[in-house]
């Protein structure tokens, strides 16, 4: 893993209409890496590593071409907050937004953790992923109630 990775990003719930990437970046501080000026922001995104998915996954929760896209660490990993069932039940809709949740499968190697995963619960229980992998570096869960896991991340 790289050094200086990032190991929370915590998104502003906003879609990619409502700012365009140079209004949002203008004011955003260039950061020296490895001798070269590159923008501050762009640079966290593409060197973190554990990403806690915001506003339950839900379609306006992460930017896609000036958020997700520029996520390009091979140790990214994700978590989102979301019960899908009850989400349905109060009626707001799809959580998680199926093409983010698709995209971030692919972009985190299935390293993505949901609050309503099955597994959570289950006492032999494991997810799609083995741990170590990424920057998920061990894993321990709620075997009898699925109610909390716990990530050791690098």
């Amino acid at each position: 893993m790289a050094q200086g990775s990032v190991r929370n990003l915590i998104p502003k719930e906003r879609t990619d209409q409502d700012v365009s990437l140079p209004d949002r970046f203008e004011t955003v501080p260039k950061a020296k890496i490895g001798g070269a000026y590159v923008d501050a922001v762009i640079d966290l995104l593409a060197r973190t590593i554990f990403y806690k998915v915001g506003h339950h996954g839900s379609q306006n929760a992460t930017l896609k071409q000036h958020g997700l896209e520029l996520m390009t660490s091979p140790d990214l990993s994700a978590f989102i907050p979301t019960n899908q069932q009850d989400a349905l039940k109060v009626k707001w809709g799809e959580m998680p937004f199926n093409r983010i949740l698709e995209d971030l499968e692919k972009r985190t190697s299935q390293r993505v953790i949901r609050a309503d995963d099955p597994w959570i619960g289950q006492p032999a229980g494991k997810p799609q992923f083995g741990a170590p992998s990424g920057a998920v570096l061990g894993l321990q869960h709620d075997e009898k109630n699925g109610l909390w896991v716990e990530l050791d991340i690098a």
